[in-house]
């Protein structure tokens, strides 16, 4: 039933007709006798006795008023108050987000929280393992990070894998017209890897391939933190490093260079991750489609 037809009924009523309760409502009379037409004729019944052009309600018409008045109120009250409630209390979606992809994922945060006003949104930055752990306990609902092993508790998304790049510290003993370098030069140089607090990810994955290649990596810090090696790298310490492209700007570089990697593997892939318990985050999941429609599986 449409309720706007048993608010104009109920106007008419109260007012004491057509005339009046149409010049109250704001709209012509022909339309709003149209509706009340319309609302007896879905009903069944008469609403009126129309004698002399005058409308009385009729035994069924008056009961009808009384019940749909009620209702009216009922329905208004519980819109109040669901507004009120959505206003005092915004529903809440927490994110986790890796410092590995931390300028990959930026514009995913942007968009989803210029898309969803209504919804208060929290955002942790860790490593991807803390963040496993957090989405474990509950205190985030998903989390952006490198995509994890296995996991029968976990519902991922995964997306297209970023490509590497080395970064060159201002004393490191390359030219500085080089434009690339292999896997192989890089081990023989001090080198500075990005490695989380627990569990494998890139680091391993790194590791695996320089055994591949026969040789012994020169390994002298691993850290968490993509953006922590650019700055130290870039601010004197004569090393060099692998990191995911997205999280190094050369336009940013005071006295480090950056070089393509010849013959690496991809080692950073990012994921959505949820736990299979939890329901789809839907506002979330739309964006990061819309975002990255090319995502490998």
């Amino acid at each position: 039933m449409d309720l706007k037809r048993l608010k104009y009924f109920c106007a008419v009523i109260e007012h004491g007709g057509i005339n009046k309760a149409a010049h109250i409502l704001n709209i012509a009379q022909p339309p709003l006798s149209k509706r009340i037409q319309e609302l007896e004729e879905e009903l069944g019944i008469s609403l009126f006795h129309r004698n002399d052009r005058k409308l009385e309600p009729t035994v069924a018409g008056l009961y009808l008023f009384e019940r749909a008045c009620f209702i009216l109120q009922e329905i208004g009250e519980a819109v109040k108050n669901a507004q009120s409630i959505a206003t005092a209390h915004p529903r809440q979606v927490k994110i986790g987000m890796t410092h590995l992809f931390q300028k990959f994922f930026n514009s995913l945060i942007v968009e989803i929280i210029n898309r969803n006003n209504g919804i208060e949104f929290g955002v942790s930055i860790a490593d991807s393992s803390q963040l496993e752990q957090q989405l474990q306990k509950g205190e985030i609902d998903i989390a952006l990070v490198q995509r994890p092993n296995l996991n029968d508790n976990y519902a991922s998304v995964p997306l297209a894998s970023i490509g590497m790049v080395a970064q060159i510290g201002a004393g490191i003993d390359i030219p500085k017209d080089k434009k690339n370098i292999s896997l192989a030069e890089l081990s023989k140089h001090p080198l500075i890897l990005i490695k989380r607090n627990a569990g494998k990810g890139s680091y391993e994955a790194l590791q695996e391939q320089f055994k591949n290649l026969g040789v012994t990596p020169n390994i002298i810090m691993g850290i968490s933190q993509p953006a922590s090696i650019v700055s130290l790298i870039d601010s004197g310490v004569c090393a060099v490093s692998i990191l995911p492209k997205t999280e190094i700007d050369a336009r940013e570089l005071k006295t480090s260079t950056i070089m393509d990697i010849t013959d690496a593997q991809d080692v950073f892939f990012p994921a959505a991750v949820m736990l299979k318990k939890s329901s789809p985050i839907d506002e979330v999941m739309k964006v990061i489609f819309d975002i990255y429609p090319a995502r490998e599986h």
